[in-house]
């Protein structure tokens, strides 16, 4: 197997790496000219915040929360109901609060609705939400469906009611007997399928005698023949349920390797990855969206309309014919769908559901819906990146969907081969907020030792400096216009300072080089400045220091490497002409990835899934048709 960084980390730009393929000029100059006063003026029109570059604050009494005002028929609604509760509370009678948030986008793009309109509408709510606390907004998020969240920091975190009852805080015993406390497991399992770890890691050679001993009385495995070349996951039958990006990409990955994966959506709650940018040929519309296209691809789509009884009827018979159900629906839908875990096993045994929800099936603040970015401020994300001296900026777009999925595909591999075990399904509970919590572990054991909370600091790591970006000339418009240089080693910083003029600090460690912090960072903006971005990057690596251009999406569309592995993928498309999406991030060498077809259009395999896989006949199709039931 081999798995690169490079395309990995791709997924976190939620696709806007294609947006050279897909021809979207609108988007690659709106990201281009990001943080200038021409895109602070524009509107972002995705539903989920995506677009949203993180200027603004929203300052509460205690401390700040994430939020975005979303819009579109897909998650307008939230906005509804923050001003119906301004209302109510009869704070405002302005009319931004009157508006239709779920068909705003309509009137914003033939110029009813204004840039400064939309900027009276966030002064309202930045001056309401000044009047409560953190608890309390978290509190009506829950009672009144709004996409607000605390931005937690390592304090809180440590101290959240949610995660206490959730118990992802472990104490774990040192070889001396000392007690630690460390984040636990990523998900959890019911029937419970994995332990916390009860141990801290171990000493360096700690367990070295008694792996050998094992080793020596191990006796020799018998010499298996070669098995036949088959797709990892080939026959394995999914039914995604899922939508935007968490679920998604998890059944994306079973699809690219083999799994016949059958998504259910419908039109009358249209999936906000299909508004998100950017677009095929740089035109908005519900079959144009490289998210979606990306997320989707290689599995069959099915449209039913899941508020009526009978199309729930067709979907317990997909229950019926699954190994896997990966669902992403706020907490308590499928429950009250009469589809909760146990009510699944009572019609397939032997299912597995995977549910990737934003703070996790248990606990007070389970109730919490939103995207990404509220998972990313619920476990500590938000509040860490970005400067000390300025507010959080956050990472771009909603952060723990690109975390979650990973975890969630790990976990359902192992519940799958518990399955092949003891023929019992699981439920695996994918909580966001508890992926992203993964990333802070040493800085939470760290805390509960000491009480030292790590805090935003820029660029700076720990163990390495320099470590930054730095401005480059640009001998044209497109170029790229930084690059990031990481020293790892004093090697690389005995090759890069004589190159800045500081031979003379060429041996100095690297707290003696944070102490000379204002002269290095002058002699690296005066060198960088001096050359492009693409000249600083190939000196900088034919002398061994890490260094690479800050690059465009046409960058990554002309990237060697990214052409000769066939990353981007084009497939032909009865909507748009085309369609494009990533390849996958993991390459087999025995049992490489295929993936079939772009996202399906909206009820594109309708008539195959239902007589094909569920045997339904014409007749009976035509009846679902005539009632509305395939909508």
């Amino acid at each position: 197997m081999r798995i690169d960084v490079q395309k990995s980390v791709a997924q976190a730009t939620l696709s806007a790496v294609l947006a050279d393929s897909v021809g979207d000029e609108a988007y690659q100059k709106s990201i281009e000219s990001a943080g200038s006063e021409t895109q602070s003026k524009k509107l972002d029109l995705s539903g989920s915040g995506s677009a949203t570059q993180r200027k603004k604050s929203w300052q509460v009494k205690d401390g700040e929360v994430e939020l975005h005002l979303a819009m579109g028929p897909a998650t307008g609604k939230f906005t509804n109901n923050l001003f119906e509760w301004i209302r109510a509370e009869q704070f405002s009678n302005a009319p931004a609060v009157h508006w239709d948030w779920s068909n705003i986008h309509k009137l914003i793009e033939s110029g009813e609705i204004t840039a400064d309109s939309i900027e009276d509408a966030h002064a309202i709510v930045r001056e309401f939400l000044r009047r409560y606390t953190r608890r309390d907004l978290i509190e009506a998020s829950i009672a009144r469906k709004l996409l607000i969240a605390p931005r937690l920091a390592i304090a809180d975190l440590a101290t959240s009611p949610h995660f206490a009852a959730r118990g992802i805080f472990n104490p774990v015993t040192t070889t001396d007997g000392a007690q630690q406390t460390i984040v636990g497991l990523p998900v959890q399992f019911t029937p419970a399928g994995a332990d916390a770890p009860t141990r801290a890691a171990p000493l360096a050679g700690e367990h070295t005698q008694e792996i050998e001993a094992e080793i020596a009385t191990a006796a020799a495995p018998a010499a298996a023949p070669e098995p036949a070349q088959i797709a990892p996951f080939e026959g394995l039958k999914v039914l995604d349920l899922s939508w935007v990006v968490a679920g998604p990409m998890v059944g994306r990955v079973l699809a690219d390797f083999g799994a016949t994966v059958v998504r259910v959506e419908s039109s009358k709650r249209v999936d906000a990855a299909r508004v998100l940018t950017p677009f095929e040929g740089g035109q908005r519309g519900l079959e144009r969206s490289a998210v979606f296209h990306n997320c989707n691809a290689g599995k069959l789509g099915v449209t039913l309309d899941l508020a009526k009884q009978d199309a729930l009827g067709v979907l317990r018979d997909l229950v019926r014919w699954c190994d896997v159900i990966v669902e992403s629906y706020s907490f308590g839908t499928m429950k009250k769908w009469g589809l909760d875990y146990e009510a699944l096993r009572a019609i397939n045994p032997g299912v597995v559901l995977v549910s990737s929800t934003l703070m996790g099936q248990s606990g007070p603040y389970a109730p919490l819906a939103g995207f990404g970015n509220l998972g990313s401020a619920m476990s500590g994300i938000q509040a860490l990146a970005g400067w000390p001296d300025r507010a959080p900026r956050g990472p771009f777009g909603p952060y723990t969907d690109y975390v979650g999925p990973r975890f969630g595909l790990t976990a359902l591999i192992a519940a799958l081969d518990a399955r092949h075990e003891t023929g019992q399904g699981m439920h695996i509970d994918v909580s966001q907020a508890e992926c992203g919590l993964q990333f802070l572990g040493p800085q939470m054991a760290d805390y509960f030792a000491t009480g030292r909370a790590l805090s935003a600091s820029g660029n700076d790591d720990a163990a390495m400096y320099p470590h930054g970006v730095y401005a480059c000339a640009q001998d044209a418009p497109l170029q790229a216009k930084w690059i990031a240089i990481a020293v790892q080693s004093q090697d690389a910083w005995r090759k890069l300072a004589p190159m800045i003029g500081l031979g003379a600090l060429a041996d100095f460690a690297l707290e003696q080089r944070r102490a000379e912090r204002e002269q290095i960072e002058q002699a690296l903006a005066q060198w960088c400045s001096a050359r492009t971005a693409a000249e600083g990057e190939s000196v900088l690596q034919k002398q061994g220091v890490a260094a690479h251009r800050v690059t465009s999406f046409r960058d990554f569309a002309q990237d060697a490497q990214l052409i000769h592995d066939q990353h981007i993928l084009t497939f032909p498309n009865a909507s748009t002409g085309a369609a494009h999406a990533e390849a996958s991030r993991y390459r087999l060498s025995k049992t490489p990835a295929k993936t079939a077809n772009a996202g399906p259009l909206m009820g594109e395999h309708n008539r195959q899934v239902l007589r094909d896989i569920l045997g339904y006949s014409s007749e009976r199709c035509d009846a679902l048709e005539q009632a509305g039931l395939l909508a």
